[in-house]
């Protein structure tokens, strides 16, 4: 998610710069993580699928070789490309009427199973699923609401059937709400829809990760806390706070589970009195009930930081990121870094990408990344 740490002047500058731009090389400049080795030459594939897109993180599923990637054009339309084992990326329609500022989140617990869920410009929840076997896909608009067309929305699946999802209301200051499917009635199933608490003034970022009968979820605060909601099957959420009292602004949270009973969590941090941006990594083992936390602070003239990741193992974490180097007008450069029993390690990855990205991995050795570039294509980069 992209954050400013600027004023918002100078946002609309960099907004101007990016609808001028063309596709320019991006800078070796690196994150630079004590134990890391640069590597300036990528290890990833690269293709264009095509499209203009406005700027958006794409809402990626990947599983057993297969990947489905949603977004929405600028028709307002909801759109799925989709990839088989061996096969070609298509692209269809969806249909809908979705602000290019709304969030699509997309989940699967299960092979074949694909729910998807994105704020309509009717402010309503939308939810879009296939069922295997199913070419198609159904509709219906959930309860609830109304939300604003720019609510952060974050989707997770841990078994075939179920799905629970996570909206921020920011019209009336920054509240959280929680769906999840099937909630039991005497009727039959339904979605059931309850409420978390208030979050702040501003809005938030959310990031959730789960495994059966476990949900985690993150939320970023710029009061310099990672909110940590937590729940087992028959429990009512936990909350606790991370990275509390370090005088940091939080700008967005991305977390990851490769097992039960771990969690790596990624927190982009402005530190206002060393006009700094760090980014913290959290991780927790099973059974521990404590936290770990490093950290790096990125080059001062860096002025906005996307972040990402994915995790095929035991003993494997990947994270992205894409961070401008200048707020006057930076390229937007995309780098990965992966640690595997030993400290993180780096490689940045050509071509700079201001459009939004997303990262995911269906199994061990395989990774993929969706990013916009200047050109607003869609491009895929993958390795394994």
């Amino acid at each position: 998610m992209f954050c400013s740490v600027k004023n918002r002047a100078i946002a609309l500058a960099v907004a101007i710069l990016f609808l001028l731009s063309s596709l320019a090389p991006a800078s070796a400049k690196s994150l630079a993580w004590t134990g890391e080795s640069p590597s300036l030459t990528s290890t990833f594939s690269v293709e264009s699928l095509g499209g203009v897109w406005p700027g958006q993180k794409p809402a990626v599923i990947a599983k057993n070789g297969r990947l489905d990637i949603f977004m929405k054009g600028f028709d307002q339309q909801l759109y799925h490309y989709w990839q088989g084992p061996g096969q070609s990326f298509r692209l269809e329609s969806l249909g809908g009427s979705f602000s290019s500022y709304a969030g699509v989140s997309a989940t699967s617990g299960a092979d074949g199973y694909r729910d998807v869920f994105a704020v309509g410009t009717d402010k309503r929840l939308h939810h879009y699923w296939q069922r295997p076997g199913e070419a198609y896909f159904r509709h219906e608009v959930l309860g609830g609401g109304p939300w604003s067309e720019t609510s952060p929305v974050e989707a997770v699946s841990w078994g075939a059937g179920r799905w629970d999802v996570f909206v921020e209301q920011i019209d009336y200051g920054s509240h959280l709400y929680h769906y999840w499917y099937p909630h039991h009635e005497p009727s039959g199933p339904t979605a059931g829809l309850e409420y978390l608490g208030h979050l702040g003034a501003s809005a938030s970022a959310i990031s959730a990760t789960t495994w059966p009968d476990r949900l985690d979820v993150f939320v970023s605060l710029p009061t310099g806390c990672v909110r940590h909601y937590w729940q087992n099957s028959g429990e009512p959420f936990h909350v606790e706070c991370l990275l509390p009292n370090y005088g940091g602004g939080q700008l967005s949270v991305v977390a990851v589970s490769g097992y039960p009973g771990r969690l790596d969590v990624f927190a982009p941090t402005f530190y206002a009195a060393a006009n700094a941006i760090s980014i913290d990594h959290f991780w927790q083992n099973p059974g521990s009930g404590g936290w770990g936390r490093e950290g790096t602070t990125l080059p001062a003239a860096v002025c906005r930081v996307e972040m990402d990741a994915a995790t095929w193992g035991q003993q494997r974490l990947d994270y992205f990121t894409v961070y401008q180097a200048s707020c006057l007008g930076g390229t937007f450069n995309l780098n990965h870094h992966w640690q595997e029993d030993a400290p993180f390690q780096n490689e940045s990855l050509d071509g700079s990408w201001p459009g939004g990205f997303s990262s995911a991995s269906w199994g061990p050795r395989r990774l993929d990344v969706f990013t916009i570039g200047h050109n607003r294509e869609l491009y895929h980069h993958w390795q394994g």
